[in-house]
């Protein structure tokens, strides 16, 4: 029997996402695009991953008949001191995007006379059963290597054209789908939660 789960999220292209990786390891697992009635979108207060996450879990529950499943998940450079981390999606001062805030985060690293440094992508997981769920499943996981100021490759989004993970000769936004799928931040979160959800 396939148990559906309602990812905290208005992003079609992530709900398909989840569900590539899930099916992977699970074919009784359904994630589902968010109902019409759910929140379009939730304002990230937190000073967390994980308070973000329970937030849109939190918010989207509300709305959910299902399970609610929500992530928060950022890129943090060991030389900005972590940053931008929980602001990756903003981290451009006046015009925040995915192609201004890359290239503000390679000029500050210019700017220090750095052509590199070591980096990572967080994911964090929160798993919701329902609404008053007292004790949300949590999961974590980290995608490690280097991030670099010469930018490479249109297979990603984000800080994918700048970040060489370790063991690989290429960007992020080099690696196709199907590699990507089984070894990333998001994807080594998801199988954690995985074990922990009772078939």
């Amino acid at each position: 029997m396939t148990m559906n789960i309602m990812l905290a999220t208005n992003n079609l292209n992530k709900v398909s996402e989840f569900n590539k990786i899930i099916l992977k390891s699970r074919n009784d697992i359904n994630i589902v695009p968010a109902s019409r009635l759910s929140p379009s979108d939730v304002d990230e207060t937190g000073t967390s991953y994980l308070e973000n996450a329970l937030l849109k879990a939190k918010a989207f529950a509300k709305c959910s008949e299902f399970p609610v499943l929500a992530d928060d998940s950022g890129f943090e450079v060991t030389a900005l001191n972590h940053c931008p981390g929980i602001f990756s999606a903003r981290y451009h001062p006046t015009n925040p995007n995915c192609s201004n805030n890359l290239n503000y985060l390679v000029s500050q690293l210019l700017d220090m006379g750095l052509n590199s440094s070591r980096a990572l992508y967080r994911c964090v997981l929160v798993y919701l059963r329902n609404y008053d769920d007292p004790v949300p499943i949590v999961c974590e996981a980290t995608w490690e290597g280097t991030v670099k100021t010469t930018a490479q490759g249109v297979n990603g989004f984000g800080y994918d054209p700048i970040f060489y993970p370790d063991n690989y000769k290429v960007s992020s936004a080099e690696l196709a789908d199907d590699v990507k799928l089984l070894i990333n931040h998001r994807a080594m979160a998801i199988q954690k939660l995985l074990s922990k959800i009772k078939r």
